[in-house]
């Protein structure tokens, strides 16, 4: 076992001592005493064996990682720090052969454990390096096409929006900005990947730092596809319900018709409730064709007044045909119905998922409630084929009820819920306006102390207030979500634009009294201040720089140079002098 297990009688002192009692217990013909020795002394002869397995294998690992060491050292990778783990495994494990030898299994175990936790580390930032750096130079690869892909799928998600002008605006809201979001991730995503494959070469050597910013990658760009499915997925549905709407205006007619000629035809045996029915189903057909014919229709109201006026057709006509005709009938209202219920709900959900931080519990309540009506309706819907002829009209009646008034309920809560996501959008825009100021008072307030800080009484005590400022700014962290997070934030970054200002102040207060004439030095302060506000306002990067896979940049198409960039001044898809939108008029869409 090496040198660190000089005693051997030590070590197996305990066991040899049972088995001789076990002997004498023998020999005393005391069977029982005997048995339960020898098998004392079996387990603790188990326990020896398997602790000096594990100490043998613990000091084989030990020198398996110092070869691997010394021979990734040659290679050109840093093991200061794994040599150091092996240092300390090998102190502690002679420490555990002695404990061994002293105190038995037990006295070992904790050291043996200690060791290997020490050796672990070492094989981590040993021989673990070179793999996990191999894995990262293959997840760039792989990360890099991902963003090639996302910045295709942005570029798609950009095409299926300039598709949204034949809508109603307000039934396309909920994907207003998810083109801008797709965006930021995908510079987000961008700039993780640049950061890992500057952290995975030798000359850095931040390997496990370059996996993270992998993984920080590879979720922003899981993000951009979840943002522009919802677009793509939002238009598809708008196209079915557009297409529907088609199909029952014109099933809606048809029943109109059918109703009006079997009524004059049967005119002695149809009382006037029939008549007025159909008078109604006409007036609201009639408010359908009329919003069909709009510039952009609300395919949604369209379908629900279609749907009203096919079944009021059919409830004239019901005391006239079939059962069987008029069971028909409304089985398929309560599936169409069920479709565009289940389509809004679908949309406020998916909605909800993306926006899940922004919303008040008020709006996450209705719209778990939203999900208990709709299944109320799906289960009455079921019943109804169960059920005879009478309670089975009654019951695809209820249900098709059901599912036009989560129609509308669904409407009511998605506005609210859109309400909670534009208030916090608000303050999102308020918190980037508030960090800018601070950027530029700490910036401000850093340049006059570099030139002159020094020379001013208390100096030390302006840099740590400076120090302390630029700390807190440094530890924002976007994206922020939660009324609470972003309220906390941004009072952050106007505590340290305050205090930025503060320190500036007072360094402009003592140049101003320390300069005398033209050219002294409050002159040259204010000089440099100028020149460092006009030299913050060329710099490029950032969070909405240029140099991401969607960063546009002031300089139009030519400063770009990232996946899925924009154009001039923010790259509006097709937006007009306001820009930012996809299809967007002159006062802006919300890309």
């Amino acid at each position: 076992m090496g040198k660190e297990i000089a005693d051997h009688t030590a070590a197996l002192g305990p066991a040899q001592q049972q088995v001789s009692q076990a002997e004498r217990a023998l020999e005393g013909h005391d069977a029982r005493s005997a048995i339960a020795t020898a098998q004392a002394a079996s387990e603790t002869a188990a326990n020896l064996i398997a602790t000096l397995d594990r100490y043998a294998t613990i000091r084989a690992g030990i020198v398996q990682a110092r070869s691997d060491a010394v021979r990734l050292a040659a290679e050109g990778y840093r093991m200061d720090v794994c040599q150091s783990a092996l240092d300390g495994a090998r102190t502690v494990l002679t420490d555990a052969g002695r404990a061994l030898q002293s105190g038995g299994p037990p006295a070992a175990a904790v050291k043996l454990q200690a060791a290997q936790t020490m050796l672990d580390e070492a094989v981590s930032n040993g021989s673990g390096l070179a793999i996990l750096h191999a894995q990262n130079d293959e997840r760039l690869g792989v990360v890099e096409a991902a963003g090639l892909k996302a910045a295709d799928l942005i570029a798609e998600g950009r095409r299926a929006f300039d598709m949204v002008d034949e809508f109603a605006e307000a039934t396309w809201s909920d994907i207003r900005g998810n083109g801008s979001e797709a965006e930021a991730a995908a510079s987000r995503a961008h700039g993780h990947w640049e950061s890992a494959r500057a952290r995975n070469t030798m000359d850095a050597q931040e390997f496990h730092e370059a996996k993270e910013d992998l993984d920080a990658a590879t979720h922003e760009l899981a993000f951009v596809h979840e943002l522009i499915d919802a677009i793509t997925a939002r238009l598809r549905d708008l196209e079915q319900a557009r297409d529907t709407a088609r199909a029952i205006m014109d099933e809606a007619q048809r029943s109109i018709v059918a109703g009006w000629e079997f009524v004059r035809g049967n005119d002695p045996d149809v009382g006037k409730d029939p008549e007025a029915k159909l008078q109604r189903a006409q007036e609201l057909l009639g408010q359908a064709q009329a919003e069909a014919n709009n510039p952009k229709p609300n395919w949604l109201t369209l379908v629900r007044d279609a749907q009203e006026s096919d079944q009021l057709a059919d409830a004239a006509l019901a005391g006239a045909r079939s059962e069987a005709e008029a069971m028909e009938k409304l089985r398929q209202q309560a599936d169409e119905a069920r479709q565009l219920a289940e389509s809004e709900t679908t949309k406020i959900i998916k909605f909800a998922g993306l926006h899940r931080d922004d919303l008040q519990p008020g709006s996450v309540k209705a719209i778990a409630d939203l999900r208990g009506i709709l299944d109320q309706a799906q289960a009455v819907r079921r019943q109804a084929d169960e059920l005879e002829e009478g309670q089975r009209s009654a019951a695809l009646s209820k249900s098709a009820a059901t599912y036009r008034k989560l129609q509308e309920e669904s409407a009511k809560i998605y506005q609210v819920a859109y309400n909670d996501v534009q208030r916090l959008e608000q303050l999102r825009s308020d918190l980037n306006d508030e960090l800018t100021k601070a950027r530029t008072a700490l910036q401000e307030a850093e340049g006059l102390y570099a030139s002159y800080g020094r020379q001013v009484p208390g100096s030390r005590g302006l840099s740590q207030r400076l120090q302390a400022a630029r700390r807190s700014f440094d530890q924002i962290r976007l994206p922020i979500s939660g009324e609470g997070q972003l309220t906390k934030t941004l009072s952050i970054a106007r505590a340290i634009t305050s205090e930025a200002r503060d320190v500036s102040r007072e360094l402009r207060s003592h140049a101003n009294r320390g300069g005398g004439g033209g050219g002294g030095v409050g002159d040259f302060i204010g000089g440099m201040v100028v020149g460092e506000i006009l030299s913050s306002g060329r710099r490029h990067g950032g969070w909405g720089g240029s140099g991401g896979w969607s960063g546009g940049g002031s300089g139009g198409s030519s400063g770009g140079g990232g996946w899925g960039g924009g154009g001039f001044s923010g790259g509006s898809f097709g937006g007009g002098s306001s820009g930012g939108s996809f299809g967007g008029g002159s006062s802006g869409g919300g890309w």
